[in-house]
């Protein structure tokens, strides 16, 4: 009787004092609150806590009301070790606990269903959290720069990874993606650099831009079946893949998806790819040859470009857009030069007649080139075709030449005199950019020469 007496007592006292009974005693004027809906559909929401307690657990009742939510930036820099929350809260509001860079322990409930966007972001020393099974919404960069964060499991109904989901979670090293998810958003794991194991789900389809940027132990990882576009730099910088096998359902590899993979030495290619963007592959230094599938339509500028150890370029024999000539890359017709392999040993190449436009980044880092003959058909030298050629030396420019493009010999240092044909029409910007050792330039006064064309260039120019 009289332990019953008591525990009356005590749960009188809570109630006063704003709280419900089980609830832990926090002083209630550390918090702001907020109460949504009218009648019995009233809730609670925290919006602000201004207390000093390193240790806290949220009242779940406050006025006889539930609290159901964190609101946005409730704790956002506050000085938290740990917290935990009570059953009921239902949402986490966005960047709510986001800057609370001493938060180590947090307990969510099972009844929480959305964390809002950067949540959690910048919680540098939380290094674990369980999330409920409940959960169906993670907002874009929840847990960015959470850097002391080694590993996660995502309950089954997450079915999106929003943008910088995990973005710069440089501790983290392994991930399991649960069946659902059928898109990886931008940055979602990018500057990961601590990651080096990534499950895939059976349901993905898209892996969208940067998501695995720099993510620099990542290594060889297998794709699902049903994936079918990776999007722009989605794998930048990723320089511990080595061998990749593409599913049979990829269709698209967008701009620069693995530029920088400077890892990377063997690419199997489906026959289900229909385009790879600019760049694609760019600075893939380990790759020593490839070969193009059948169904293969686009490629643009510079897919492979400046990849020093790539030797040859193969096409399948029944393309209809493409074809490989002594290893080199053309379209059917054989008008565009696409790709020169950057491993090429020969010193000299001369373009086949009837070549009439060099694509941009065709020849880019192409150093062990020292001679090129154009052909008589050739009019237009596209952005960036030979920058970087540090071992060209002369330069007979056809008379039909009309457009040499932006930075196209940029940093061509070992060039000497310049004499450009009288019908060229456009020099671009930063054309011959760094060509310190050019003695001399020759320019007819009817061509239009861009910004920075000959800057760093000690010659004299002469317009004629």
């Amino acid at each position: 009787m009289k332990n019953k007496l008591w525990l009356n007592l005590i749960g009188t006292f809570l109630l006063l004092r704003g709280l419900g009974p089980g609830a832990f005693a926090q002083d209630l004027k550390d918090f702001r609150t907020a109460v949504q809906g009218v009648g019995d559909s009233r809730r609670v929401v925290i919006t602000a806590y201004k207390g000093r307690e390193p240790s806290l657990t949220i009242p779940s009742v406050i006025n006889g009301i539930p609290v159901t939510a964190i609101g946005d930036r409730a704790f956002f820099g506050a000085g938290i070790t740990a917290i935990t929350l009570p059953e009921g809260i239902e949402h986490i509001g966005n960047n709510a606990f986001a800057h609370c860079r001493g938060l180590v322990d947090i307990l969510l409930p099972e009844s929480l269903i959305s964390i809002g966007e950067g949540a959690f972001a910048d919680c540098t020393a939380l290094a674990r959290v369980e999330l409920p099974e409940n959960l169906a919404a993670l907002g874009e960069y929840a847990f960015a720069s959470c850097t002391a964060l080694t590993g996660i499991v995502l309950p089954k109904g997450i079915s999106v990874i929003e943008a910088g989901l995990f973005y710069r979670c440089t501790g983290l090293t392994g991930i399991t993606l649960p069946e659902r998810i059928a898109a990886i958003g931008e940055r979602a794991f990018a500057n990961c650099t601590g990651l080096r194991d990534v499950v895939f789900p059976n349901t993905l389809t898209v892996i969208k831009d940067e998501a695995f940027a720099h993510c620099v132990n990542l290594g060889d990882i297998a794709f699902p079946e049903g994936l079918s576009v990776i999007k722009t730099g989605a794998f930048y910088g990723c320089t511990g893949l080595r061998d990749m096998v593409f599913p049979n359902t990829l269709t698209v590899i967008e701009d620069e998806a693995f530029a920088r993979c400077t890892g990377l030495t063997g690419v199997s290619f489906p026959e289900s790819l229909t385009a790879i963007g600019s760049r694609g592959f760019y600075k893939c230094g380990g790759l020593t040859n490839i070969t193009l599938p059948v169904n293969l339509a686009v490629i643009k500028e510079g897919a492979f470009a400046a990849c020093g150890r790539l030797t040859e370029i193969r096409v399948a024999e029944d393309n209809k857009k493409f074809t490989g000539i002594d290893g080199v890359l053309f379209d059917k017709n054989r008008t565009l030069l696409i790709q020169y392999p950057a491993g090429k040993q020969a010193q000299s190449y001369s373009i086949p007649e009837g070549v009439k436009q060099i694509a941009g980044f065709a020849y880019t880092d192409c150093t062990g080139l020292t001679d090129i003959a154009f052909p008589s058909t050739l009019i237009a030298i596209e952005n960036y075709a030979f920058a970087g050629c540090t071992g060209l030396r002369e330069l007979a420019f056809p008379d039909t030449l009309k457009h040499i493009g932006n930075g196209a010999f940029a940093d061509c240092t070992g060039l000497r005199d310049l004499a450009f044909p009288v019908k060229l029409s456009l020099i671009g910007g930063a054309a011959f950019f760094g060509c310190r050792n050019i003695a001399a330039v020759f320019i007819s006064k009817n061509t239009r020469v861009g910004s920075d064309s000959f800057l760093g260039v000690p010659g004299r120019i002469t317009y004629r």
